[in-house]
């Protein structure tokens, strides 16, 4: 084997030192990033060992302001701190620089003589103040291949880089890229985690079978449970009153099956108070499709739906007397209609009117008379019976749905239940009220086709037994 000249072994020497010094370079920062060291002073010390790897050169790091589209000096340990103001708000461009070049063409700029060189003609005397001849600058790029700052070696000496030196440049950008990538990732884990915990729907993480891994400070205020409490407890553990629910095999197979859940639960506080919560429930899976996470966001909505049932209420009943109002007894018409039609049976519809009803306002005020109005609502619930309907259709007017299968005679019955009642007196703020109530009566199908029609004649029915002296009842009829 012929012998190596000796030049040859000086490439080879100086190949191998570069390599070393490479590597040495590689292992200081990897150690750092071990250690937990911050940001910036991580970005720092890349800084640092790349002037000790290229003497008579000091390196700068320039962040990219996207929503400003200007750069700005993050780190430049050699550089004095004067200079860093000159530099605010570079904006990228042909002329301005080595720096503001790479953002602008996208790629490495080289400059060999900064002070006759285009592209430095508009940080010429910045060059000269500062005594720099030459300027190399690389884009710092994301995991995205988006450009978030640049990475630059300037010299003393006019001169271009060697492969080596591009080399290191190369490596040295790549490694901060790397620094503030995962700064960023952290930083957005930070808020993220901090979100999760500040929101103010209660969160749930579980890993894939279902041990619970994060709970934030709505889910302790909503269950009164501790993060140190749950932590590692599957959510399907039946020994804690807050897991159950009759829901739940079902819960979990809807899960596994299409990957969320959400719908109404009743729960029960670690006080074993009872409350209603929403719940959805997601399971998170991986590239392969597999599921590593349960996430479960809930809120509750006892006094929501206290509220809606409240106002679902308000809207099917007499405020005053709480009984049905025409909203409720129509839809209610129309199922015994269903009923009539299928099964043969009848219905009668009885409209009522409380007999000088207005003497009681005039004389004893419309509190009495009000008070009145709810004594009377007692009395006509009463007398209908459970298994018919008697609401207020308004002023000091009932409506009653009465159901039959003896032709009616169920509505005669009713009808006479209340004209005996109303012979006793009605007892307000310890005061006897004696009144009585003229009544029409009409029947579907027979007197209208229509909830309408069949009111509007046993409104004539009730008018008749008015004027025919009151405290009756009369059927209508076609005359």
């Amino acid at each position: 084997m012929p012998e190596k000249s000796s030049d040859g072994e000086r490439v080879d020497e100086r190949f191998r030192e570069e390599m070393e010094s490479i590597l040495m370079f590689q292992q200081d920062i990897l150690e750092a990033v071990v250690r937990g060291d911050p940001e910036k002073q991580l970005v720092e010390r890349v800084c640092t060992l790349e002037e000790q790897l290229v003497p008579g050169a000091v390196a700068s790091v320039m962040l990219f302001d996207r929503k400003n589209q200007s750069l700005k000096i993050y780190v430049a340990p050699s550089l004095p701190k004067e200079a860093f103001s000159k530099l605010e708000n570079l904006r990228p461009g042909p002329e301005n620089g080595s720096c503001a070049n790479a953002v602008y063409s996208r790629m490495p700029v080289y400059v060999g003589n900064v002070l006759t060189d285009p592209r430095w003609k508009n940080l010429r005397s910045f060059a000269r103040d500062y005594n720099l001849n030459a300027c190399w600058s690389i884009p710092i790029r994301s995991e995205g291949n988006e450009i978030i700052g640049t990475f630059a070696l300037s010299s003393f000496a006019s001169r271009q880089p060697n492969r080596f030196q591009e080399r290191v440049l190369g490596i040295g950008a790549h490694i901060i890229g790397i620094v503030l990538e995962r700064s960023r990732r952290e930083e957005l884990l930070r808020l993220s985690e901090n979100i999760l915990r500040k929101i103010r729907e209660a969160i749930l993480v579980t890993d894939d079978e279902k041990k619970i891994l994060f709970l934030n400070e709505a889910f302790s205020n909503l269950t009164g449970f501790s993060e140190s409490e749950l932590a590692g407890v599957r959510v399907d553990n039946d020994t804690l009153p807050f897991f159950r629910t009759p829901l739940g095999d079902a819960i979990w197979k809807h899960l596994d099956t299409h990957g969320f859940w959400e719908g109404d639960v009743r729960k029960t506080r670690k006080n074993e108070e009872d409350y209603l919560e929403w719940l959805r429930l997601s399971a998170i899976q991986n590239e392969s499709q597999k599921t590593t996470h349960y996430i479960a966001i809930s809120s509750d909505i006892t006094t929501r739906k206290a509220d809606e049932s409240r106002l679902d209420f308000l809207a099917h009943h007499d405020p005053l007397t709480e009984l049905p109002n025409r909203v409720l007894l129509r839809e209610r018409f129309e199922q015994i209609v269903d009923a009539v039609r299928s099964e043969g049976t009848s219905l009668a519809v009885l409209v009522m009117d409380l007999d000088n009803f207005h003497l009681v306002n005039s004389s004893l005020g419309h509190v009495s008379g009000d008070l009145l109005l709810v004594e009377v609502s007692r009395r006509l619930s009463h007398l209908v019976g459970p298994s018919n309907m008697v609401g207020r259709v308004g002023g000091d007017m009932f409506l009653a749905l009465v159901e039959g299968e003896r032709g009616g005679m169920e509505a005669v019955e009713v009808v006479e239940r209340i004209a005996d009642s109303f012979r006793a007196p009605l007892v307000v703020e310890q005061c006897e009220i004696f009144t009585s109530v003229s009544i029409g009566i009409a029947f579907y199908p027979e007197n209208g086709k229509t909830y309408e029609e069949v009111v509007r004649n046993a409104d004539t029915a009730m008018a008749c037994a008015k004027s025919e002296g009151k405290n009756t009842y009369r059927f209508f009829c076609l005359r």
